[in-house]
């Protein structure tokens, strides 16, 4: 009977060892970054749907291991509210780890600051799990509340 309580405290440790959700944290850009600025007042084109990208930035550096990435859009009409209103970010928590720098709406030309750590819901996901395979995959999501058309989301 000890034998079986210690094999099973041993496998329930195990499993809430990782169960645990990975955190999200707040950090200032790297100094590796060549931060691009965005043009806010860039015309969306005329084919665009609900939103329309004003910046698609990837750095990647290759010594550190990290990667970096800044995008800013436009929203241009409900379609664009309904997609693009919520901020989110999948990784591999066995691999990686999430580091924000900013999240921030333009309007009216005035920067609304959006960054709530506390406000982040961080969630496993489960494209195997009718096999029974879970893996460390997760999304971070923030949705960010009061966005209107013709707002700049910029992160």
């Amino acid at each position: 009977m000890q034998k079986i309580f210690l094999f099973l405290s041993v496998f329930f440790f195990f499993i809430n060892g990782h169960s645990q959700k990975p955190d999200v944290k707040k950090s200032e850009i790297p100094e590796w970054v060549e931060l691009s600025s965005v043009d806010y007042n860039i015309e969306a084109a005329k084919e665009a749907s609900g939103f329309y990208y004003l910046l698609v930035d990837n750095q990647d550096n290759l010594k550190s291991h990290e990667r970096f990435r800044h995008r800013a859009y436009r929203i241009l009409n409900t379609e664009g509210l309904g997609e693009m209103a919520d901020f989110s970010v999948d990784f591999d928590a066995e691999y990686s780890s999430v580091k924000i720098h900013f999240i921030n709406i333009i309007r009216n030309g005035k920067i609304i600051k959006k960054l709530d750590l506390n406000k982040i819901r961080i969630f496993q996901q489960e494209s195997n799990s009718e096999n029974k395979i879970y893996d460390e995959r997760y999304t971070a999501m923030l949705n960010l509340s009061d966005i209107r058309i013709d707002d700049i989301i910029d992160y």
